[in-house]
């Protein structure tokens, strides 16, 4: 799959290889490279839902990201990393989801780059575990009518120059209003903070999903340095939406905040 265009984030272009049943053995394989005038990333996973025929998924991840922002905040950096984690049913709709991650990310500024990311210029190495629990409730994982599904996600650092501690809730809802009408509410929650004298980076502050918002840029909302749109500690979004067979109503409303930054857009 490839795809280009131009919008309010500018032009970009995006190229995407999945499959679903990898080297015959039921792995699922996901390539993607994406580019914008800001902005170039890609990443590698392979997710085995069955490994070994224990009915437990094992996925690998590599990621690589490279974003500048030299003339517009005097601001480059560029980000490797991967990502081993699992994911198995501990109880009857119960789900246990722990992973190991690991970065490297170097940070330049330039003398135009605002005070707070001029303290932010380096090079970081981090090493984090995280585990989530799900709850998982709905009749059916796609074309979902009833039920729901609830998850809590934490992170813990195990080695990191800037260590932080994120924490998270996610919980969507679905019921059948009438025969062809869906509804469905999703409530969407991040936080992070930093557990030493250092602000959180820039590159690890929270976002509001582009999935929960409608109506907004993407990447263009919550707390600013400068003209810039980069992130917050806490993140909070809630969206209803009421399917009809052709058509689709969506309310959304993001609200990300930040411990030291208190400008909106």
């Amino acid at each position: 799959m490839a795809g280009a265009g131009v919008g309010t984030d500018g032009t970009s272009f995006q190229f995407a290889v999945k499959e679903n049943n990898w080297l015959g053995r039921g792995m699922k394989l996901e390539s993607s490279l994406n580019v914008s005038e800001e902005k170039i990333s890609g990443n590698i996973l392979v997710d085995n839902p069955n490994y070994n025929y224990t009915g437990n998924g094992v996925r690998v991840a590599l990621d690589v990201s490279s974003t500048d922002r030299s003339t517009s905040s005097g601001f480059k950096s560029s980000k490797t990393g991967f990502l081993l984690g699992t994911n198995f049913e501990q109880y009857e709709d119960f789900y246990v989801g722990p992973k190991i991650s690991s970065y490297y990310e170097d940070v330049s500024t330039s003398s135009t780059a605002s005070s707070m990311l001029q303290k932010q210029a380096g090079t970081y190495a981090s090493a984090d575990f995280s585990y989530s629990l799900t709850l998982d409730k709905r009749d059916q994982r796609w074309q979902t009518t009833d039920g729901f599904r609830s998850s809590f996600l934490q992170t813990l650092p195990l080695y990191s120059d800037t260590p932080a501690l994120v924490h998270g809730f996610d919980y969507s809802h679905y019921r059948t209003l009438t025969e062809d009408v869906i509804g469905s509410f999703k409530f969407y929650s991040r936080a992070i903070n930093s557990i030493n004298d250092k602000d959180v980076r820039i590159s690890e502050k929270v976002q509001v999903p582009s999935s929960m918002l409608r109506g907004f840029a993407r990447g263009k909302v919550g707390p600013k340095d400068d003209t810039d749109h980069v992130g917050g500690n806490y993140a909070t979004a809630a969206s209803f939406r009421v399917g009809l067979p052709n058509i689709c109503l969506l309310y959304t409303s993001p609200s990300p905040r930040d411990a030291t930054l208190s400008r909106m857009p």
